[in-house]
């Protein structure tokens, strides 16, 4: 399947231990969930967008967090190293301005119904995948059901690795994690099973919490800056209508 690239231990396990460290700082206690620091929480998952709030007027742009900016440094050095997992210029991956994050904690065996991410972004996505593994499926329409016969595709993402979808696979294709406790590889399905190095009917169960990076470009951006109180009451009403039009 073309536009989908898969590449393994994109991080070592001490720079997964970092950035999970990073994102958890100051948020181990019960006393901080919900809003208090960022999160908004849904019934099977609960996500923060860091980057700012993706909006058709513009997007309100706000400072990332350091291991956010710490991975576009090591996008950057680690550039030419993905060449061999895919099929366009290493080039066209790091060069974009990688200014929006969606983070995402999923419930463990919880996943996200299929969706396009839409035209508010360049139209290339990277997943950066801590802590557990998953399957992502690929759809040409978005399904009525999540079962396997609807599944064009799917890719088998291990902990540390880093998915690239773009093109038709981010303009054309519907995307999606199923609400399963366990994972099994279908081989006319599982395009990466060898470089995840998994094989036809294994069984991997979803062991704990899994984190997710999303990391995009917003077309268009107002520059951070010190934002007037009528701003700042604008990007306050795009949080709200952002998290309205979210899907469970």
């Amino acid at each position: 399947m073309e536009a989908i690239y898969y590449i393994p231990d994109y991080i070592t396990e001490e720079e997964e231990k970092k950035c999970v460290e990073a994102i958890y700082k100051d948020d181990t206690s019960s006393s901080y969930v919900g809003e208090k620091k960022g999160w908004v929480c849904l019934s099977k998952r609960r996500l923060k967008n860091l980057g700012g709030i993706p909006h058709p007027n513009g997007m309100y742009k706000e400072s990332l967090p350091k291991y956010i900016t710490d991975f576009r440094k090591l996008l950057h050095q680690k550039g030419h190293s993905i060449d061999k997992f895919i099929e366009i210029p290493s080039d066209q991956v790091k060069n974009h301005d990688y200014n929006q994050v969606l983070l995402n904690e999923y419930e463990c065996g919880k996943g996200i119904r299929p969706h396009k991410d839409g035209p508010l972004y360049s139209d290339i996505a990277l997943v950066l995948s801590l802590k557990t593994t998953s399957l992502i499926d690929f759809y040409t329409e978005k399904p009525t059901e999540e079962n396997e016969e609807s599944v064009l595709a799917s890719v088998f993402l291990e902990p540390r690795s880093l998915l690239i979808f773009c093109k038709e696979a981010y303009t054309d294709y519907f995307h999606g994690v199923r609400d399963v406790d366990q994972d099994v590889i279908n081989p006319e399905k599982c395009i990466n099973m060898q470089t995840a190095n998994v094989s036809a009917g294994q069984i991997i169960p979803r062991n704990t919490t899994r984190l997710s990076l999303t990391i995009r470009n917003v077309k268009t951006v107002i520059t951070e800056k010190n934002y007037t109180s009528s701003e700042s009451q604008e990007i306050e009403r795009r949080r709200s209508w952002w998290q309205s039009a979210i899907d469970n």
